[in-house]
């Protein structure tokens, strides 16, 4: 069982930072691309980037739910390795999972309509609303991205802790070893 659990929180840990590296430094600078833009955003086109900005958001809330997975799926092996190993409870790795499951939630639930509803403002909301609403738009990617790295950062040092699990020999007083 011990082994079954260490799989399940190698293998979760692996595909949580292999999908938001892979989101964040693939996907996302990808959608804006000069390619991208050639083919959905042409120069002089009525709509400037609004169908790369659809697309974004077509993915992001895709990356959102794998987020969401994969915080609960850690969440569940943080409590079975309590219960089924014996492991003390660890603050610190409750709260990187804790604050990455609220990242996620905040990110998919409060920052996407956000972005969403401005996003359409810009490019086809009344034209008075249309300046305010890019200046919304870059406040609230600015704030989703900043999110979006501090997630990262957590998600590194979750990884680790996951991948590399503290030896409990080392705390062993030199009496037990002598005969």
């Amino acid at each position: 069982m011990l082994a079954v659990l260490r799989i399940i929180g190698t293998f979760n840990a692996a595909i949580w930072i292999g999908s938001a590296l892979f989101f964040t430094f693939g996907v996302a600078p990808g959608i804006f691309s000069d390619e991208m833009k050639q083919v959905f955003a042409p120069p002089g086109g009525p709509l400037g980037d609004y169908y790369l900005g659809f697309i974004a958001q077509k993915l992001i809330g895709r990356y959102f739910l794998v987020n969401l997975a994969c915080a609960l799926i850690a969440l569940g092996h943080f409590f079975a390795e309590i219960i089924y190993a014996g492991k003390p409870f660890r603050r610190f790795q409750f709260g990187l999972i804790v604050l990455m499951l609220v990242l996620g939630l905040l990110g998919g639930n409060l920052f996407a309509p956000k972005i969403k509803t401005a996003h359409q403002l810009k490019y086809r909301g009344p034209v008075e609303q249309r300046d305010g609403a890019a200046k919304q738009l870059a406040r609230l990617h600015g704030i989703s991205m900043s999110g979006n790295l501090l997630s990262l950062l957590a998600l590194v040092i979750y990884t680790w802790q996951v991948t590399n699990p503290p030896d409990h020999t080392r705390f062993l007083s030199a009496k037990k070893f002598r005969g």
